[in-house]
């Protein structure tokens, strides 16, 4: 119970988006392992008691530092914009749910071979006793994706049929006497994915951009789980099926090796997104930069177009990716610490930001977006320093300069290729003059600043006091 409060703990820090999940899960299982430990039931409930209040004060108590100064900015959930088509929910999880179908149809017939084919007082075990029943039971699946598909609610209500199933299955195991854990295991965990990957099309959180950070990261704790619960399964339904084959009618093997064979099928298509997709996304990306583990190849065959306006494009400006790399290099080499660079800003998408990207080194703005859009409060305090930034390369007033350098505490000054793009003549050519600023690298056009923050303080009280009456 402690290390599961350690861990839910360091996961809200590290990954808010999984907390929730992690929680859950880890009140489920101390519950779990409470319901099925021995003793009396007063024993096993104090004991559960005790153990989720020793995993919420590690949680709560290692982690007070952060969940004190954690911020959230209008927070809540609303009612989904838009939801997932069945279609498109089936290509993204596909593997996962046949795997999962089969799994259930395997266990449904297990717990009815069990009872000999008396499903007693379980409805849901009663619809799949025979085929007239499994007919009849794919018959109002069908009606019910054809009502639900108008008001794009089919994802949600096929997943609500899967999770009553596997819910099911999950008690009837829980109520045996010799419980199968990771078997019972395996459907907690297909039912909780399955409630996740819906979910998203039921709720959202607020100020979200059309759900997509909701789809986003929890749709990645769905595929974790379903990937959890489908290795699990498919070695399940395998044996099963292997099991079954031995020493039944020649027509009985033939069934379960077209069953292994579309099995089969279904996880070898699904895998040929892992080559072609990959090789999709390096071409889009990279073109011909070969196979490498050098992070910097890219520079070497890189070219960008950068527009100077958006309505036309006779202004724009090509570079090579590598006219920065020298700047790039110099820093990583001579330079210690975390000193804060001043780099052009410019559109979302483009190179700027990339002296900071490839160094480490913080800017005084880089990329924005999920600093307004996340943190909404800030929102002026971030365009703030954006239009300062765009301001420094374009205005020639050193005073400015100087007292932008010094409230941003800047200790490097970056003059390359989109410095030139966003800048302008007089407001780059200022820079050399200011006495604070010594030039300490360039290659060719390119050049970085060293900024003496103790003689600009100097400077500017010295203009100050000159101005003063």
């Amino acid at each position: 119970a402690a290390l599961a409060g350690l861990f839910v703990g360091l996961i809200r820090t590290v990954h808010t988006w999984d907390f929730p999940t992690a929680a859950l899960i880890a009140a489920a299982s101390i519950l779990l392992a409470a319901l099925l430990a021995p003793g009396s039931a007063e024993r096993r409930a104090w004991t559960a008691l005790g153990q989720l209040g020793l995993a919420g004060i590690m949680a709560a108590v290692l982690f007070a530092p952060y969940n004190a100064r954690f911020e959230t900015f209008d927070p809540g959930i609303v009612r989904a914009p838009e939801t997932t088509k069945f279609h498109q929910f089936v290509v993204q999880y596909g593997v996962f749910l046949a795997i999962g179908c089969a799994f259930v149809a395997l266990r449904c017939r297990e717990e009815l071979e069990a009872r000999g084919f008396d499903p007693g007082r379980n409805p849901l075990l009663a619809i799949v006793a025979g085929w007239l029943e499994v007919g009849s039971l794919a018959f109002f699946l069908a009606g019910l994706a054809a009502f639900t598909w108008p008001f794009g609610l089919t994802t949600v209500a096929m997943a609500l049929v899967g999770i009553v199933f596997l819910l099911n299955l999950a008690w009837l195991d829980f109520r045996r006497p010799d419980r199968d854990l990771p078997r019972l295991l395996a459907t907690l965990l297909y039912a909780l994915a399955l409630a996740i990957a819906a979910g998203v099309d039921v709720v959202t959180l607020k100020n979200d951009i059309v759900r997509m950070n909701t789809v986003f990261k929890f749709g990645l704790q769905a595929w974790h789980l379903f990937a959890l619960a489908s290795g699990y399964a498919a070695w399940y339904v395998v044996r099963g099926i292997l099991e079954r084959m031995r020493g039944a009618p020649p027509p009985g093997r033939a069934a379960g090796g077209l069953a292994l064979a579309a099995l089969a099928g279904i996880v070898l298509a699904s895998s040929l997104f892992l080559i072609s997709g990959t090789r999709a996304r390096q071409q889009a990306r990279f073109g011909d930069t070969p196979l490498t583990l050098n992070g910097f190849a890219v520079f070497q065959h890189g070219v960008f177009t950068e527009p100077r306006a958006e309505s036309t494009t006779a202004d724009d400006v090509t570079f090579r990716l590598d006219e920065d790399l020298p700047l790039i290099r110099w820093l990583r080499q001579n330079v210690d610490g975390s000193p804060v660079i001043v780099e052009a800003v410019g559109p979302l998408y483009r190179w700027t930001g990339r002296i900071s990207e490839y160094t480490g080194l913080p800017a005084v703005i880089g990329w924005d977006w999920h600093q307004i859009q996340q943190r909404t409060d800030y929102a002026p305090l971030v365009q703030q320093r954006r239009t300062e930034v765009q301001r420094f390369y374009t205005d020639p007033s050193t005073d400015f300069a100087e007292r932008f350098l010094r409230k941003y505490s800047v200790q490097y000054v970056i003059v390359g290729t989109e410095e030139r793009v966003h800048g302008t003549e007089p407001g780059l050519a200022k820079l050399a003059a200011m006495p604070a600023l010594s030039e300490v690298f360039r290659d060719g056009p390119n050049v970085i600043y060293r900024v003496d923050q103790a003689r600009l303080a100097a400077d500017i009280l010295a203009r100050d006091l000159a101005r003063a009456p």
